[in-house]
């Protein structure tokens, strides 16, 4: 196979020039645009259906997003024990039943 660039002007990125250019601010942009990085995350919205959608269990975070708890918090929360839900522990997982989920939000029969 050809490593060789395929057309004029094209060649083959490292890793470390990928996560540079990644990084490097739009070289169009103008001291009065806004950054479009620095927009908060936009948040999920769960519904009843898509909680009840994802099976007999699920991860912490996406757990904790459900609850409005962020990633590293949730994680923090699962490893002293206070995770608001009843967690399963397999190995170095953990795994949250989606019915305590459910239990937890008021739903019944979910």
């Amino acid at each position: 196979m050809n490593a060789m660039p395929t057309q004029p002007g094209d060649r083959r990125h490292t890793s470390h020039e990928l996560a540079d250019e990644i990084d490097r601010p739009p070289t169009n942009a103008t001291d009065s645009e806004p950054d479009e990085r620095a927009k908060p995350a936009r948040a999920t919205t769960w519904t009843i259906e898509a909680v009840a959608r994802l099976g007999l269990t699920t991860d912490v975070e996406t757990a904790a997003s459900i609850l409005g708890i962020g990633r590293t918090k949730g994680y923090a929360l699962a490893r002293s024990g206070e995770f608001p839900v009843r967690l399963v522990r397999v190995g170095r997982r953990y795994l949250v039943p989606v019915t305590a989920l459910l239990d937890l939000l008021g739903v019944t029969g979910g």
